[in-house]
């Protein structure tokens, strides 16, 4: 990666990109909306300057996704105008603030988002300005008080109108033209023209420079990492939509979302279900685990994921992850999990105080119907396919969850009926208990976790995340021309 891929600046009509590029190598993007930095995180940037956003016209940038850089390690930076404004929201949770603008904001000298909202031309046109921020208004006001040209008076009084003209209209014509200081001598009118005209009183210019000073003296250091600061952890609403958000870097280094590669496979059928199948039964199977209070020990997580990273292809682990959208933190997690499954099958559960004398039994059905000894299509044998289905249904019990009774009666049906009851050498009583928990282990699955009030259980972010952790997400990417 080179110098410029380290940092992502946002920028707009704050500063003209030839002079921001002058300071800071960097990959520029336009005012960020919502999204934006979610888009980045997995990237391998490391330091975010954050100028300019969206105000209206589209969703503006959450305060969430800009936690979640700071807790995979970016350091963010926000500076004159919607960065100053988040700097002074999320300093206390290590955004780095820089410049005036944004002390005001912290100091709470304004308060409003209007104070840096301004109209202005689109990216061909340079963001040529078409009104005036109130800050930068109130900066030269200030600054006119401060040379003798104005007194304090005449300051508020021409503050106190400009808040009062919409900020698309909010122009340095309009507030000359003004019925308050139409009733100035000209000597203070002159005075607050050539404020208004100073090139060198442009504040968010000048915050906006600082920032991007800034950054290039930390990347020069190598302090390049987000203060360790306790932040709130993100809900599953938010982890979902950082995971739709999340860009993938495709081979020849553009980004695609996780949204695009949901677009792409959301038609193959058998792909989705499979991945859903597999994405809920761990996450029923960790939510159990939490339940019991057990966790997988760290020797087998650590040599789980170093079987996982060699079948799945993982040699360099940084590419690799930038290539399917995860953070070191995110793999750990996604392995962890996958490593409890198989912890949990390893040990069987009756190592959890489970029964499992009728789930047991089930290999010799499933054998008999195949006509042969074997492994299922999906690679899971046959043992720990019925230590799985056992596991579900615990969950199930736990939760207190029924399957419907027609759901029992053709899953006993496809089961075999009264041969299979025969050939397992049940009674009725305990061969319908062990049809019940069968159908009701299946039936979860085919239900998902969101049915049963886990709201924050997303079906395109589970499918999403299987294919991440597989490496499946990047070959779908580099498919793509």
């Amino acid at each position: 990666m080179d110098a410029s891929q380290a940092v992502a600046v946002f920028l707009g009509p704050s500063l003209p990109r030839s002079r921001a590029a002058a300071l800071l190598d960097a990959t520029y993007y336009p005012p960020a909306r919502m999204g934006d930095v979610y888009r980045l995180v997995a990237s391998g940037v490391r330091i975010i300057v954050l100028i300019d956003g969206v105000f209206h016209g589209a969703a503006a940038i959450w305060h969430r996704e800009l936690l979640e850089a700071m807790d995979h390690g970016i350091c963010v930076i926000g500076a004159s105008s919607m960065g100053a404004l988040r700097a002074a929201e999320l300093h206390s949770l290590g955004m780095v603030g820089v410049g005036e603008i944004f002390e005001w904001y912290r100091d709470g000298v304004i308060d409003g988002d209007d104070e840096v909202a301004l109209l202005h031309s689109d990216a061909d046109d340079g963001y040529r300005l078409l009104s005036q921020p109130l800050v930068d208004t109130r900066h030269r006001l200030m600054t006119a008080v401060q040379r003798g040209g104005l007194t304090p008076e005449q300051a508020r009084d021409a503050i106190a109108h400009v808040k009062k003209v919409p900020f698309m209209w909010r122009t340095h014509g309009e507030l000359l033209a003004s019925e308050v200081v139409a009733r100035w001598p000209e000597d203070e009118r002159r005075c607050l023209r050539s404020a208004l005209d100073d090139a060198d009183l442009d504040l968010k210019a000048r915050d906006a420079e600082r920032a991007l000073e800034h950054a290039s003296a930390r990347l020069a250091r190598g302090d390049v990492r987000s203060p360790a600061v306790d932040r709130p952890a993100p809900s599953r609403y938010y982890r979902a939509t950082s995971t739709r958000k999340r860009g993938l870097r495709h081979p020849k280094g553009h980004l695609v979302s996780g949204e695009e590669v949901w677009d792409r496979i959301c038609s193959d059928r058998a792909l989705v279900r499979e991945c859903l199948a597999e994405a809920a039964t761990r996450f029923y199977l960790d939510s159990l685990a939490e339940h019991w209070a057990v966790q997988c020990p760290d020797e087998h997580v650590e040599a789980f994921g170093e079987r996982w990273n060699e079948r799945h292809g993982v040699d360099e682990l940084g590419p690799w992850l930038m290539a399917n959208g995860l953070t070191v933190a995110e793999q750990r997690e996604l392995l962890r999990q996958h490593a409890l499954v198989s912890w949990m099958l390893e040990q069987g559960p009756a190592a959890f105080g489970l029964d499992f004398s009728l789930f047991s039994r089930l290999p010799e059905l499933w054998a008999r119907e195949r006509g042969k000894e074997g492994t299922r299509g999906d690679g899971c044998s046959d043992p720990a396919r019925a230590a799985r289905q056992c596991f579900l249904a615990a969950w199930a019990r736990v939760r207190g969850i029924c399957c419907p009774e027609a759901v029992v009666e053709r899953t006993e049906q496809e089961l075999g009926g009264v041969d299979a009851r025969t050939t397992l050498g049940l009674g009725i009583e305990p061969w319908r208990g062990l049809v019940a928990e069968l159908a009701c282990s299946d039936w979860i699955v085919h239900q998902q976790p969101y049915r049963f009030g886990y709201t924050g259980w997303a079906p395109i972010t589970a499918v999403l995340e299987e294919l991440q952790i597989t490496g499946r997400a990047a070959q779908l990417v580099a498919e793509e021309r």
